[in-house]
């Protein structure tokens, strides 16, 4: 009967420390997933999936700050979904972000509209001088 009674108690204090360490670990492969998606420049190739995961991760530690764990775990389990599924979307894009040109850059503001530079021309084709163009492929 004690030992059965010891094993319960047992049994009960380990369930009951699951939340903690779910919670940290759910937590931490969360915020490494994020930073994977960072990586892939996911902020700017896949805003809405990257921010996502940022907040989900936000509240994951605030659940956690106030000892509830398993709505952090739930917080947590999203927020990793949601940074895999940006650095999936940035791989998938095979696009290298852009910043748009600011006035400084050759861009001029015409009556409240942005204008941007026409395309430099290429040299003559009979141009000795010119240098010679090659295309890169894209891989």
């Amino acid at each position: 009967m004690i030992l059965r009674l010891s094993l319960l108690v047992a049994a009960a204090a380990l369930a009951a420390a699951c939340g903690p360490v779910q919670s940290v670990t759910v937590i931490w492969e969360a915020s490494s997933a994020i930073e994977g998606a960072r990586a892939a420049e996911a902020q700017k190739l896949a805003p809405y999936e990257y921010t996502s995961a940022e907040l989900y991760l936000d509240k994951a530690l605030e659940e956690q700050s106030y000892a509830d764990f398993e709505p952090a775990i739930v917080y947590g389990t999203q927020a990793v979904q949601m940074a895999r599924k940006a650095k999936e979307l940035a791989q998938q894009s095979g696009k290298t972000p852009t910043a748009p040109l600011t006035p400084d850059e050759g861009a001029t503001i015409e009556g409240g509209v942005e204008k941007q530079p026409a395309a430099p021309t290429p040299p003559p084709a009979d141009d000795p001088t010119a240098p010679v163009i090659v295309p890169v492929p894209q891989q």
